[in-house]
């Protein structure tokens, strides 16, 4: 082995030789001396390189398992963990920058539909403003404002003739009811008689939802003159007038019940007698007198499947 090289191999029987630089022979008690130096040196040496190995070889971490260029290392991992940051920085910037985008699409989009809003107005205004301008038009709506007014009068007028209630007149009182107003609905009446007050009842249903006729009644035994007078022979006797003419009269229930079971024949609905009192054209017939019709009817309709049912359960 030349002189200053140590040895490659990794045996721990590997040991250093030491040669004299200057090629002489060395006496017997220098030979000696120079053995045991030479065996401390070689002793101390092959420990360090056990060492080295223990700690390098077997334990799996050495030199070449922490080198810095190697997956594993330090430098490597260090490195990873920077490449990572970055890319999430990237990433972080690149969503930040369509966020923006996107947000400044929406507000573009947003002043567009408001722009063509602002257009429809402008397109509206004009067509109105040429509306205006229409004499057609403008015929129809003041039509329409002269209906409004003249319903609002005949309302006001109405109620200050005392339409919208139902009112009990004397004799002396009766011609002058049924003369002031152009529609009016007498109900001649008999304090003992119990269907007249069932008459009672609807007529007082009936006269605020029909501002347009006059309700009122008058009893009977105390006005012998205008019983007399109107030929009224069955009580309850409903007299309708128009323009202060008598046109027509319901005696007792005429009409109103035929529909009713036995023994309901006092229960029909109030859209019946509206019903008849438009056929008069003492009223005006209207939805809810329809839907009281029908709700009646309805109710009919479930009580006779109610009885119906009972009966089959009484065969059972």
């Amino acid at each position: 082995m030349a002189s200053g090289q140590f040895p490659t191999g990794s045996s721990a029987a590997s040991k250093f030789s030491l040669v004299d630089p200057l090629g002489g022979a060395a006496d017997d008690d220098e030979k000696t001396l120079q053995q045991a130096v030479t065996e401390e040196v070689n002793n101390r040496m092959g420990k360090a390189v056990d060492d080295l190995k223990g700690k390098y070889g077997s334990s799996g971490k050495g030199y070449e398992a922490s080198h810095d260029n190697n997956p594993t290392g330090l430098a490597y991992q260090r490195e990873k963990e920077e490449n990572a940051k970055r890319a999430a920085a990237i990433k972080s910037q690149e969503d930040a920058l369509k966020a923006e985008q996107d947000a400044e699409e929406q507000e573009l989009q947003q002043q567009l539909q408001a722009h063509r809003l602002l257009d429809e107005s402008d397109d509206d205004d004009e067509y109105l403003e040429g509306l205006d301008d229409d004499p057609e038009l403008e015929r129809i709506r003041e039509a329409r404002l002269a209906q409004l007014k003249a319903a609002h009068d005949a309302r006001s007028s109405n109620l200050a003739k005392g339409h919208g209630r139902y009112r009990e007149v004397t004799q002396d009182e009766f011609l002058p009811e049924v003369t002031s107003s152009a529609r009016v609905v007498a109900h001649f009446y008999h304090n003992d008689f119990q269907r007249c007050k069932i008459m009672d009842m609807h007529l007082e249903r009936l006269a605020p939802a029909h501002l347009e006729a006059k309700f009122i009644k008058i009893n009977a035994e105390k006005a012998p003159f205008f019983v007399q007078k109107l030929q009224v022979r069955v009580l309850p006797c409903v007299v309708i007038f128009r323009d202060g003419i008598s046109v027509a009269q319901i005696q007792g229930f005429e009409g109103l019940n035929e529909e009713q079971e036995k023994g309901t024949e006092d229960e029909w609905p109030t859209g019946n007698l509206a019903k008849r009192l438009a056929l008069a054209k003492a009223i005006d017939y209207t939805a809810s007198d329809a839907l009281d019709q029908m709700r009646k009817a309805q109710v009919s309709g479930v009580i006779r499947a109610g009885f119906g049912d009972a009966e089959l359960s009484d065969e059972d």
